[in-house]
Formats: structure tokens, C-alpha cells, sequence
């Protein structure tokens, strides 16, 4: 079982989804990432975290998405909403 991220905007905690797609039936492209002839048919499913924001106040914002609890690592990025 795969934990959930979190996500803060500006220290202020957010509710984070999981997302995921039924099983898919696919046919792959030239040039795939899995060096597969074109054409070739296949099934493939997404599965992902996603948060929604209202749309933020002009300023500087800063988000953080810890990935794994466990791990120290973040990501971190500063954000500016211009006025109108």
C-alpha cells in the first residue's frame, strides 16, 4: 500500500486524492519508450496523487510535497500570482 503524499501551500495543509485509471487497451506509437515495434497492443493503467487549489491570492506562495514520510526528501517550489 502506497502512502499518500502531503501537500502544504504557504504551512497550510491540503487534501491530497489518489487517482487512478481503469486497465486500458493501447497500441503503441514509433518510437515508444519501450523500444516496441509500432503498433504493437498492449494494456496500461495510470495511477497518481492529485490536489486541487482555489485559485491563490496575488503574492508569493510557497508549495511543499513531501513524497514519503519516511524519507527526508521534499519538493519545494515558490510561486507569484500577479494582480490583475
Amino acid at each position: 500500500m502506497q502512502t499518500a503524499p502531503t501537500v502544504t501551500v504557504d504551512d497550510k495543509s491540503v487534501p491530497v486524492t489518489e487517482a487512478e485509471t481503469p486497465l486500458l487497451n493501447i497500441t503503441l506509437p514509433a518510437d515508444n519508450i519501450f523500444d516496441q515495434d509500432a503498433g504493437t497492443q498492449g494494456l496500461s493503467a495510470g495511477h497518481g496523487w492529485v490536489t486541487l487549489l482555489h485559485p491563490l491570492t496575488p503574492g508569493t506562495h510557497t508549495i511543499v510535497i513531501d513524497i514519503n514520510p519516511n524519507d527526508p526528501d521534499t519538493i519545494t517550489t515558490t510561486i507569484v500570482v500577479k494582480g490583475q
